[in-house]
Order: structure tokens, then sequence, then C-alpha cells
């Protein structure tokens, strides 16, 4: 009886902590879905490194920058417009955001088919432009996706999405191994990308309630999400110099045998980022929109800290043991990319902590801030790169592009505080401590990191 007490009292706990107790299974739901996310990843990456080449790594990087620019290009705000609206029981307002969708999907493969031979000249890589091609098809299909995804978004309902994430995800990379196996080139990553993307949407229909697919366009609605989401165009367009624009940059300097490391070592430094992003789209930002109805700062505090801290805990793992790591998993031939995982699980400390906070800006409706924010810390990337690259050519770049995070999260952290919320002194501190840890770590065990951190040292 006093078990079940003590149960019952810290369930009761963490509903008024989190406000609902859907916060809290959402996270877990978050945290398993971008855990097993990026384990199968890594496995997969494991396996084709033994039946594919390096380059091969560096052209699919080529590729899914290109992609994901046009993606963010075309950013409509769909997903922040349908979260923050009161609307999503409404057929007409879930059709006007599923047709915007759809045509946001076609304008990517349509740019994607004319950009394609244009890419592939500048990169002098004939294959490019065909790959291309067949990757802005398989993103055009993803947009036929049930708009009820949106619904379950918003009420944090992340169960059954996050299992059929995981089992297209399956499916793609079988697709992606076999053909690999039978006939080892680039084709194989296409192939698995095109399966992926029709069992996204097949599932998307057969698995959740609450269709609201119908092509139409209701002006309010129209008129709602357009303006929520004007800025957020602008925003996500410039914020890709500062999230993929590094491929794209670097594809034009490193050799894709180079870029090929470099994908490996971002891969690994991915599995922080991408439990940032997914739990601060799917999670926090439907929290702190229900913690600033409820004027509860203290909820928004404490919920960042402890992600930070354990954000912090991770990035701490994977720059110490980063070299070890590569030599341990990978073939002789992927060495290099020791020493780029260690620099960027540093960089990454910072860019989790802004992670953490962008939501906010989006809970209080404040996509103009975080425009604003885009842009400068598009400016500071593009001034690191060039200063990376004075002092240490192509793999300065890499140094410069992993340091510049420092200075893009103090601009978040001027912008939050417009709404009242005051955390330069709790990140900064914990940024602070976790650096000098790694650092003391490199020192300790000799990193490979410092030779080319030293090499840059006039």
């Amino acid at each position: 009886m006093g078990t079940l007490a003590l149960l019952r009292a810290r369930t009761h706990a963490l509903k008024e902590q989190y406000g609902s107790s859907k916060a809290v299974v959402g996270a877990f739901w978050g945290i398993a879905g971008t855990g097993g996310n990026q384990m199968l990843r890594l496995v997969s990456n494991l396996l084709l490194t033994r039946l594919l080449f390096p380059e091969v790594f560096g052209i699919m990087a080529i590729v899914h920058a290109v992609i994901i620019l046009l993606g963010q290009l075309s950013d409509l705000g769909l997903r922040e417009g349908v979260v923050n609206s009161k609307r999503i029981e409404d057929p007409a307002f879930m059709g006007t955001a599923w047709t915007m969708q759809i045509l946001r999907t076609a304008i990517i493969a349509g740019i994607t088919v004319g950009a394609a031979f244009p890419v592939a000249r500048f990169y002098d890589e004939p294959i490019l432009a065909p790959i291309l091609m067949m990757t802005g098809f398989a993103v055009f299909i993803t947009g036929f996706k049930s708009i009820t995804l949106l619904a379950y978004d918003k009420r944090i309902d992340l169960k059954t999405q996050t299992l059929v994430e995981l089992v297209v995800l399956v499916a793609g990379l079988v697709v992606t191994l076999v053909w690999a196996w039978v006939s080892p080139s680039v084709w194989a990553m296409v192939a698995g990308h095109i399966v992926s993307s029709v069992l996204e949407v097949t599932f998307s229909y057969l698995l959740f309630s609450g269709h609201h697919s119908k092509i139409r366009i209701e002006k309010r609605a129209f008129t709602e999400l357009f303006t929520f989401g004007k800025w957020i165009v602008i925003s996500s367009t410039i914020s890709y110099i500062t999230v993929q624009g590094d491929r794209l940059i670097m594809g034009k300097w490193l050799s894709l045998t180079e870029l090929g490391f470099y994908s490996i070592a971002s891969t690994w430094a991915a599995i922080v980022a991408m439990l940032s992003f997914n739990l601060a789209t799917r999670v926090l930002h439907p929290f702190f929109r229900q913690s600033l109805d409820n004027g509860d700062f203290s909820k928004i505090t404490v919920t960042r800290f402890r992600l930070n801290l354990a954000y912090a805990g991770i990035c701490v793992f994977l720059a110490l043991i980063g070299a070890w790591l590569i030599r341990f998993v990978y073939d002789d031939r992927y060495l290099e990319a020791g020493w780029m995982l260690q620099i960027l699980a540093l960089g990454q400390v910072a860019r989790v902590f802004t992670g953490t906070l962008r939501p906010f800006l989006i809970a209080c409706s404040d996509s103009f801030s975080q425009m604003v924010v885009s842009s400068a810390s598009a400016v500071i990337l593009i001034g690191f790169f060039a200063l990376g690259h004075w002092l240490g050519g192509p793999h300065g770049m890499i140094v410069g592009y992993a340091f510049s995070s420092f200075l893009m999260h103090p601009i978040m952290v001027f912008f939050a505080r417009k709404h009242g919320y005051h955390c330069m002194i709790s990140d900064m501190g914990l940024a602070f401590v976790t650096c000098a840890i790694i650092y003391l770590g490199w020192w300790l065990t000799d990193a490979p990191v410092l030779t080319v951190l030293h090499n840059m040292i006039p």
C-alpha cells in the first residue's frame, strides 16, 4: 500500500510540474523515437560503410543538403501554425493546411528538377542530376501525408507516430542494404528513401483517425496560416545556412571522400541534435504554449535546464570518445572522421541549448524575432567559415562551424528576454563548465583534435 501511495504521489508531482501527463508521455515517446531512429541510422551507416565507398556518403550529403534547402525555401510554417491554432477540429482549416502542404512539396519537386543539372555542374558530379530528380520525387510523395498528423502533434500524442516512423525507417533501411549488397552504388540510398516516402503516406491514412485531407482553400484559414508563417518562411530559409549549409559550402572545398568523412562524423554528432530538435518541435513547443497560457515560466525554466544538462552530458561523451569510437566501429579508411566528430560534438553544446529555447519564441507567436535570430546566425556562421578557412583551410572551416554556435546562442537569449524569460546565466554557465570538461579530457588523452586546433594558431 505504501508503494502504491508513493507512485500516486510521484504521478501527481509530475502532473503538477509539467502541467499534464501528456507532456511526460510525449517526452518519453519523443526520446524513444529519436533514440531508435538514430540507432537504426547508425547501424545502417556502419553496414553501408562495408558495402559502399566514402564518396557515396559525400554525394548523398550534397543531395540531402539541396533537398533540405528547397524545403526551407518553401517552409510555410504549417506545423507551427496548426499547433498554435484552435481550429484543428475544423475540416475547412485542416483541408486548407493539407492543400498548402501539397503545394509546398510540389514546389520543392519542381525546383529540384530545375536545379538538378546546374547543381551537378557546380560540383562537377554528373551523377547528382538524376539522383536529385528522384529524391525530389520522393519529397513530393510525402506532401500527401494525412494532415491529421499535425493534430496529433498538438495533442502531444506521439506513441503511434513514433512506432510508425520506426517501422518506415526499418523498411527503407532494409531496401537500402539489400540493394547495396546486390549492386553497390548510391542508388541504394535513393531506393530506400523512395520506399520510406510511400510507406509514410500510406500509414498516415491507415493508422490515424480524424482525416481532414481534402483539397480546399478557405480564405480565413489560408490567411491565418500564411500570416503566422510568413516570417517562418524567411527564418527557415536563412537558418538553413546554420543547419545544413555546411555541407553545401564545404562540398565545394572538400573532396567527396573528405565530405564523406564529415558526413559520417555529422551522423554521430547529430544524435544529440536530432533529439533536441524532435523534442523541441513535438513536445516543447506545445508544452511551452500551455505553460505560457497559464502564465507559468517556472516549468519552462526547470524543463529547459534538465534537458540542457542531459544534452551536455551526451556532448561530453561524444567529444571525449569520438576518435576512439570511429577507430573501433569503422575500418581504417574512415579514421579522419574521428577528430571531426570530436569538434562537432563540442559545437553541439551551444546548438542544443538554442534548440530548447527556440520553441519558446514560437510558443510566444514571435516568428519575427526568430527570423532576426536566424539572419544574425547566418552572418556569424559565414564569418566563422571564412575565418576558419583563412586559419586552417578546409579543416579550419569545420572548426569554424563548430565554434560559431557559441555566438549564436546569446542572440536567441536576448530575444527571449523581450518576453520576460531570462536564462543567460544558467545557459552560459552550463556551457562553460561543459566546454571546460571537454577540453580537459582532450588534454589528458592527447586527443587528435588538439593537433588540428594547434595547427590553426598563427
